[in-house]
């Protein structure tokens, strides 16, 4: 046994030398992954087989390492030490995982290997060396594939010519991705080798980051399933389709202003569009048509995170988009209560970003014009003639700011949107005189007799008059056509892709039929100009060009049934705990019908769990959702007890013909993890520990009475379950930084024990007791809850004691018992606002808030706190604030923003005060009356729509990023 595995030791510290030192000389200071062993798959096996039956050995270091990775290959995202385990016999009495980790650190030091970074790496310091050195686990090679199949028709020649460059395009797409894939798109390089080998096959093999053979066997296990096949498949029929096409404009453009960029950003087709839609009483609703960002992002990858943020359209009457929803959904029509003013940006995102703004604010406002024309379609819709001509026979809508004269082919239009004014066009058949003059009056001009419209291929959209939009996968072609005859007609395309046509019509009235060039994505405009008697005649066609979207169901708002998840791509933990929301639109009335498919981890002794829920009733907004849910998925007492062995979540709704839609959750890969399980009547725990650290996790246990007590606990690690007590109750688990909790329900036998009485330790008027109130309502509202509605009634009577904590400590006396009765339901917002201050100079600051209160409930979070500092500055005598860092530009908007995530959403304030905590505080305590604003703010935001105040916390409406 010890002479095969000293001949594999020997052979791989060869293969190894010769590896370190050719890339050295092609590449220089490049790493090495333990993958590149180049071993068949026979001699894979081989290894394995003996490697099990041996014990771990120093002189054997680099046949483990090797070993190791190639359990890590196989990674499926859920949990690495039991697959270790499992595949290793005498590994779970006898193996040291800190020894394996050395053993990784010898293979850095030898051969320049890969070694981990990031905030991953340091909480898996053991399974992220193994991970790492697979260089492409199972899990992530599927997530690429779909990245290729999705951006296929994004692919240009210098894509393959350059990895780089096309790493850098799979990067900018990653936002669908799990964290640990967008960890490794942070090297699009390596990524685009990758990348490029699955597609084409590697050209350069002297240049390879990975060695061909790697590359070749990544390529082959993604050729075994069949989805992963199939999207392999398309991507490389469109791949080798633009190797020999055109190059195109590629690279990515610098945030700066001036004149080259907003062109490039025209060119991005991001600009949003106005359009009417009748309402059933006859009147007419404004919609704004926000396209789909994700051109922007392709341009702009560190915009993921801000664009991935919920956002705002201005003069909207409603609740902010959800989170990713301009990424995700293709374009969204939202109504427009107001209009807005052409210098106001139409798009404002939670979280701010200059870059964003400059670029928001070139190309997402209004055309400035004093009147809008829109001309009424077949469909009863009525779209936006930028051009402003107007045709025989046809009907129009003017939308003006200011009073249209009367005449006799204008009548009065309703419009549901206040600051705008409508008014039907009726032109007839043959333009007469007095018309005409009126029609110039108003800046519209009849339309030439020169025609030019789509031939062909139809376009994705046409307007009937100058704007048309085809896809970048189509050939498009136009017709050009007079009534009368002309001499010449020239053709200049601007845009991406300039060109440049001489016509000669052969006789009057001759249809020209041109094909235009594939083109780029983008906005190109076509002029057209017509020689005639002496004349030249002026016309233009707008060709927007924008990208395939793969096909999904619910994928726009415009199909019949669109499931809405914030965030986009929620996790396991996120939908189970609530902290993210779904919400189903589809016609009133009709039924749709869900099934959830919880799938167990590859190392789980459980099945495939399915369950039909019952039908529920079109829309499912997100309130109505979570009680849908919680009455028929958390409360199952089965699910409940398979949940911590389930991998993933599947959610599937389906309505009949208008179509289905599925929501997949899985779950996140956590360093430390409580599983939960019912057993004989009772809970009992364990405590995964994948940390590495050579310190076992800290563990205590809060009861729901004495929720601010800890107690301390001695569990066993591994397998060995802990029975919980009847009591339930919180367990945490803390390992260096990290911090996991649970929830666990009490065994309730009489109604009386349904709630609970918390009593809190004695507290004074002090930041420190402040800060331990915080901490632990940070600790409450992120544990983990089972047991359904129980444990989430516990919580919240938990939480709800530590928030009222808060609110006395920094509010006072006379405030707290204002705010019970407002809970009670026996007062008001507005005589809690009397409370706010009792001096005769500042009662203003309590009226003014009151007077902003509607203004703001549908405004950013960055909104607030600006409207909230000026409110302040403007009436309370607001003392200086000290030791803060300089970069701030204005302390007294800091502490408005702290004083308002203090006083709704606690949970929100630590990670953001950072070192300042203590500061922001002391600085509450010793200005009351701002922070008995800042909650009243609040309150009337949260509360001014009637939601249901049965608990004053986590105040709705108010989600900090």
């Amino acid at each position: 046994m010890s002479s095969s595995l000293l001949a594999w030791q020997e052979r791989l510290e060869h293969h190894f030398l010769a590896l370190r030192k050719q890339r050295s000389d092609a590449l220089g200071d490049r790493p090495l992954f333990a993958l590149e062993h180049d071993l068949t798959e026979s001699e894979i096996s081989d290894l394995s087989s003996i490697v099990r039956k041996s014990a771990p050995s120093d002189r054997y270091w680099l046949v483990w390492t090797v070993y190791a990775t190639e359990l890590g290959y196989q990674y499926e995202g859920v949990e690495y030490w039991p697959s270790f385990e499992e595949n290793t016999p005498g590994w779970a009495l006898g193996g040291d995982r800190g020894w394996l980790r050395d053993c990784f650190w010898k293979f850095t030091k030898t051969y320049g290997g890969a070694r981990p970074s990031g905030p991953w790496a340091t909480h898996f310091s053991i399974i992220c060396w193994p991970i790492t050195h697979a260089i492409l686990s199972e899990d992530l090679q599927r997530q690429l594939a779909e990245i290729l199949y999705q951006i296929r028709y994004l692919f240009r020649k210098e894509l393959f010519d350059s990895p780089e460059l096309l790493g850098n395009e799979i990067a900018a797409r990653s936002w669908t991705t799990t964290r640990r894939f967008q960890m490794v798109a942070e090297e699009p390089l390596l990524l685009g080798q990758i990348a490029a080998a699955l597609l084409i096959g590697e050209k350069d093999r002297a240049k390879s980051l990975i060695t061909p053979d790697t590359l070749l066997r990544i390529a082959k296990n993604l050729n075994k399933e069949r989805r992963e096949r199939e999207w392999l498949k398309d991507a490389r029929t469109a791949a080798k389709a633009k190797l020999t096409g055109i190059s195109l404009p590629s690279a990515r453009l610098p945030v700066s202003s001036g004149p080259g960029l907003r062109q490039e950003l025209r060119n991005l087709g991001i600009e949003p569009r106005v359009y009417l839609r009748p309402t059933l009483q006859g009147s007419w609703n404004v919609v704004l048509e926000i396209p789909d960002l994700g051109p922007l992002l392709s341009k702009f990858p560190e915009l993921n995170e801000t664009l991935n943020g919920t956002s705002v359209v201005t003069g909207a009457n409603g609740r902010p988009l959800a989170r990713g929803r301009l990424l995700h959904y293709g374009p969204q029509s939202v109504i427009l209560k107001r209009w807005p003013d052409p210098s106001e940006v139409l798009l404002r995102f939670e979280k701010q970003s200059p870059e964003l703004e400059y670029i928001l604010s070139a190309e997402c406002m209004l055309r400035p014009s004093s009147n809008w024309l829109f001309k009424v379609f077949s469909d009863g819709t009525a779209r936006e003639i930028r051009g402003a001509t107007i045709r025989p026979g046809s009907r129009y809508i003017l939308l003006s700011r200011d009073e249209i004269p009367p005449h006799a082919d204008a009548r009065s239009a309703t419009v549901e949107c206040e600051g705008i004014s409508a008014t039907y066009l009726d032109i007839d058949p043959v333009f007469s005189l007095d018309g005409l003059k009126y029609f110039e009056s108003l800046g519209l001009a009849p339309a030439k007799q020169v025609d030019v419209r789509p031939a062909g291929l139809p376009p994705v959209l046409w307007d009937g008059e100058g704007y048309a939009e085809w896809l970048s996968t189509d050939q498009p072609c136009i017709c050009v056509s007079s009534d009368h005859q002309v001499d010449a007609i020239t053709l200049n395309l601007e845009g991406p892709a300039p060109a440049r046509l001489d016509l000669i019509p052969q006789q009057p009235g001759e249809r020209i039929f041109v094909e235009i060039p594939q083109l780029p994505t983008g906005n190109h405009l076509l002029h057209v100009l017509v020689g005639s008697a002496g004349q030249i005649l002026l016309g233009q066609l707008e060709v927007a060009i924008r990208d395939p979207r793969p096909w999904k169901p619910g994928l726009s708002e415009q199909n019949a049934l669109l499931v809405i998840a914030d965030p986009p791509n929620p996790s396991l933990e996120q939908l189970w705990e609530g902290r993210a929301t779904l919400q189903v639109q589809g016609p009133p009335a009709r039924q749709g019908r869900c099934e959830v498919v919880l799938t167990p981890d590859v190392h789980g002794t459980s099945h495939t769990f399915r369950k039909q829920l019952p039908p529920f009733v079109l829309p499912l907004p997100p309130g109505a959702w979570e009680k849908y849910f919680d009455a028929n998925v958390r409360a199952d007492d089965v699910i409940q007890n398979i949940y911590d062995a389930a991998d993933s979540l599947e959610i599937r709704f389906a309505a009949e013909e208008l179509g289905q839609s599925t929501v997949h959750c899985r779950r996140e890969f956590a360093p430390l993890r409580w599983l939960v399980k019912w057993e004989n009547h009772g809970y009992v725990v364990r405590l995964r520990d994948d940390t590495g650290l050579s310190q076992p996790a800290s563990l205590t246990r809060y009861e729901f009475e004495r929720p601010d007590e800890p107690i301390a606990l001695q569990i066993p690690l591994g397998d060995q379950p802990f029975r919980v007590s009847e009591s339930g109750g919180l367990f945490s688990a803390r390992s260096g930084d990290l911090k996991r909790s649970v929830i666990l329900p009490p065994l309730v036998r009489s109604l009386s024990q349904l709630r609970t009485d918390c009593v809190l330790h004695p507290h004074t008027k002090s930041a420190e007791d402040l800060n331990k109130f915080i901490s632990l309502y940070e600790l409450w509202s992120s544990a983990r809850i089972t047991g359904a509605t129980l444990s989430a009634t516990r919580r919240d009577d938990v939480l709800a004691a530590f928030m009222q904590a808060l609110v006395h400590l920094t509010c006072g006396n006379e405030w707290i018992s204002g705010e019970i009765e407002f809970e009670r339901r026996t007062n008001d917002l507005a005589t809690l606002k009397s409370t706010i201050s009792r001096s005769p100079i500042r009662t203003g600051f309590g009226a003014a808030i009151w007077l902003k209160r509607d203004e703001l409930t549908d405004q950013t979070n960055a909104k607030r706190v600006c409207v909230f500092c000026q409110v302040a500055k403007s009436y309370l005598d607001l003392p200086p604030l000290g030791n803060l860092p300089s970069s701030l530009s204005d302390p007294y908007l800091w502490i408005a923003e702290f004083a308002l995530r203090l006083m709704t959403r606690p949970d929100a304030l630590t990670r953001w005060a950072a070192s300042q905590l203590n500061i922001g505080l002391q600085y509450l305590l010793t200005t009351p009356t701002l922070a008995r604003g800042a909650r009243f703010l609040g309150l009337a935001v949260a509360y001014s729509k009637a939601h249901d105040r049965s608990r004053l916390i986590n105040l709705p409406n108010w989600e900090w990023q």
